[in-house]
């Protein structure tokens, strides 16, 4: 086996083709810079430079593996370069998740934030619903989420059918009331048994925690706290209403009102799959009953189901962006949420709990939120300097 110092010498003399020269600028004798090439060419079986009193000639294989030589003192010189950016965040990978429609709002805006910024760190992207993302995160296979609240929900994946919950639309045997309790518990998510809570198994138990880096990240606030996720708000929009184009909403010049959803056929969402845009929809219209037609798990599927007049439907105003033919969207008063001033009722989706008046901060005329989502526990520094630059992220309301 050779040695870097042999590396270095053959190298000095390859490219000064002059065992003086060489050792002259290893700053070494030529004895023992002559020993260092011998047993180079020992340890590798082959000669790699005739010489002779007069001069010093690269033999083919030489030629071959000055090239080799040349890379392997680069990689020496740099790796440790390499493992202290790694190890400051400023490079290595992160695996993000995101929603279908966080990629209108935030995801561009985040990708064009970390190439200008952290232009080595390389990004791979999961396009997941929330559950699966987190998930995923406790299992150690990403980094961060882009998702919808609550987090408290089992993995898709677990086989739950409709929820024994009432909906709060019109519907056979189901009262008009909002909120959904927590589903029954899959035996089968993250090695968690079906007797237990998901919000109070320890995090070693899903994924065991790693030692978190010195990094400050006082911008990392965390607003949810299911074990072994933390998260914070990264995006606030407004609902709004798709209607088919043509339909008499269309045709309002001003923010419809719940009760003009009244006896209407509506694109609802699932209960358990979309609880969040679920309960937004119903919190909205609690004060009159539209007849959920369809239940759909994405915000996409409700747009073209629209398009198609199969109803209408509450969506994020970043849906938009969308451009789907046949569907016109309109403004909702107070943004599909809470009376920006005055109302003291709690909010469960966004964690007011009361006693205070709502703003556009927290669910008033900004109902919808996108959160952050990651692991505390995560040893990956590149997440770290990602999360330090959240706030900078530009969304599109």
């Amino acid at each position: 086996m050779f040695t870097l110092d042999q590396i270095r010498a053959f190298v000095a003399v390859a490219e000064e083709l002059h065992f003086g020269r060489a050792a002259e600028r290893l700053r070494m004798t030529q004895p023992p810079l002559s020993r260092h090439i011998q047993k180079l060419e020992r340890a590798i079986g082959v000669t790699l430079l005739e010489r002779d009193n007069r001069r010093v000639i690269l033999t083919e294989a030489g030629r071959g593996f000055l090239e080799d030589a040349r890379h392997m003192l680069s990689l020496v010189e740099t790796a440790g370069d390499r493992a202290r950016r790694i190890a400051a965040g400023a490079s290595g990978t992160l695996r993000l998740g995101f929603t279908a429609v966080s990629a209108i709002s935030v995801l561009g805006g985040l990708l064009r934030l970390l190439a200008e910024r952290l232009p080595e760190v390389d990004v791979i992207l999961h396009e997941q619903v929330t559950a699966r993302q987190l998930d995923g995160i406790l299992r150690g296979e990403l980094d961060l989420g882009l998702a919808r609240p609550p987090f408290d929900l089992p993995h898709p994946s677990s086989g739950l059918g409709t929820p024994h919950a009432p909906s709060g639309f019109d519907s056979p045997g189901a009262p008009s009331r909002l909120g959904l309790p927590r589903p029954p518990s899959d035996p089968t998510v993250a090695g968690i048994s079906a007797d237990r809570d998901l919000a109070r198994v320890p995090i070693n138990t899903v994924h065991p925690a790693a030692t978190r880096p010195p990094t400050d990240i006082n911008a990392a606030r965390p607003t949810y706290h299911l074990t072994g996720i933390d998260s914070r708000v990264i995006f606030r929009e407004p609902l709004c209403a798709a209607v088919p184009t043509g339909h008499a909403l269309a045709a309002l010049d001003r923010p419809l009102a719940p009760e003009d959803f009244a006896g209407l056929p509506m694109v609802s969402y699932h209960p358990v799959r979309s609880r969040y845009f679920h309960e937004l929809t119903v919190r909205f219209l609690s004060a009159v009953r539209p007849r959920a037609e369809q239940q759909v798990h994405q915000i996409l599927t409700a747009a073209l189901l629209v398009a198609a007049g199969r109803g209408v439907a509450l969506v994020p105003a970043s849906a938009r962006s969308l451009g789907i033919e046949g569907v016109v969207f309109r403004d909702l008063v107070h943004g599909g949420g809470s009376p920006p001033s005055g109302s003291r009722s709690g909010n469960p989706m966004t964690g007011n709990e009361g006693g205070e008046p709502a703003t556009e901060n927290d669910g008033g005329l900004h109902p919808v939120e996108l959160h952050a989502v990651w692991n505390p526990g995560s040893a990956n520094p590149a997440l770290w300097r990602v999360l330090d630059l959240l706030d900078d992220v530009e969304g599109q309301d």
